[in-house]
């Protein structure tokens, strides 16, 4: 995502002898806004597509995260890629399992200490869902302009490390925005990734 907005196409068919669709914007140029200006001839060249956000990542919330992931395994035949969080500790936002498809991270949590929905610690079900994006500063700026309340962003020390940045959204639903993929989600340019053999803990 680079911030960059098009201009508006003035209409959505190139007329002819046969109306067809009309091509983006940025390709939409005469053979006169192409010529060289100031005897610059690359002044012809595209601009580069805009990134499109993709969905990489779903957390449920329940109170058995072990429980319910072996259920998703032996179901869906999810791979689980990971485990966050310690249930002995009353420390922490929670803890969980991680599943995957190759293409999206599915977080099996039980939540402590901070009730982002509002519903209670012990509320079971979908719970939030998260977005890769290209470029974080220009997504929170115009999620911000949309009226979605951030309330819990990357600290500067933890640029290095990965991290989620959540907004609560005009119709309250939680949905987290991060640059990088969650563990098992495919990057924004592929549509699944290799998921490693990962040796489940003893429970």
């Amino acid at each position: 995502m680079t911030g960059r907005v098009a201009a508006a196409c003035p209409a959505d068919v190139i007329a002819g002898p046969l109306a067809q669709p009309a091509l983006p914007c940025r390709q939409r140029r005469s053979a006169a806004s192409c010529a060289p200006k100031h005897g610059r001839p690359d002044d012809c060249r595209e601009e580069p597509p805009m990134a499109k956000a993709k969905i990489r990542h779903i957390a449920l919330a329940t109170n058995d995260p072990i429980k319910t992931a072996n259920f998703y395994k032996e179901a869906f035949g999810f791979q689980e890629v990971g485990r966050t969080g310690d249930p002995h500790s009353p420390e922490g936002i929670a803890w969980g399992v991680f599943l995957s498809d190759g293409t999206l991270n599915l977080a099996v949590l039980k939540f402590k200490n901070i009730d982002q929905l509002g519903k209670g610690l012990d509320y079971v079900g979908l719970h939030h869902f998260g977005v890769l994006v290209d470029d974080l500063d220009t997504t929170m700026a115009k999620l911000e302009g949309l009226g979605a309340a951030c309330f819990m962003k990357q600290e500067p020390e933890a640029k290095a490390s990965f991290y989620e940045t959540k907004f609560r959204a005009p119709d309250g639903v939680v949905l987290d925005v991060s640059e990088h993929p969650w563990i098992g989600a495919a990057p924004a340019g592929l549509a699944e990734v290799a998921l490693p053999k990962v040796k489940e803990p003893a429970e």
